[in-house]
């Protein structure tokens, strides 16, 4: 685990009351602070759909921020299919089009997981449905190899 900050201009922030999805998950106080991945306290909370602490922390952190392998919080909220987190995030400018270094988009993963929600959100905010990864891997093709058929008709 990293130190904590010692930079006193970085933005601090008490959590939100724990709820039960969120016991146990160390999250810092520091907005800027990142674990040893990169991953920041958006990150964490977008990852585990905890709309309480996005709200409470979204104005104070980077919204597009990127970890080590370049996910965002968008990314995270994609993976899941957080469909409430990832709303709040567009509304406060999270781009849909940044790669992580296998070259997954939102959209990739959402695609790839079966999310229909978070799919039908990311299109009708600009995400690009012809997008494929490094390793070739297109929106259609992911949902396919994954019987994500719902998935496969929004993308038509």
């Amino acid at each position: 685990m990293a130190e904590p900050s010692t930079n006193i201009d970085a933005p601090t922030v008490s959590p939100p009351t724990p709820t039960l999805s969120t016991v146990g998950v160390a999250r810092p106080r520091d907005l800027k602070q990142r674990d040893d991945l990169g991953f920041t306290r958006l990150h964490t909370s977008a990852s585990l759909g905890d709309m309480q602490d996005v709200e409470y922390i979204i104005e104070k952190s980077e919204v597009n921020a990127c970890s080590m392998n370049g996910s965002t919080p968008l990314l995270l909220a994609s993976i899941k299919g957080h469909v409430q987190v990832m709303k709040l995030l567009l509304k406060h400018g999270a781009k849909t089009d940044v790669k992580t270094h296998s070259g997954n988009t939102p959209l990739l993963v959402a695609c790839m997981y079966g999310h229909n929600e978070a799919v039908q959100l990311l299109l009708e905010n600009g995400a690009n449905r012809l997008d494929k990864n490094f390793f070739g891997g297109t929106t259609f093709s992911l949902a396919q190899e994954n019987g994500h058929t719902k998935v496969m008709e929004l993308l038509k």
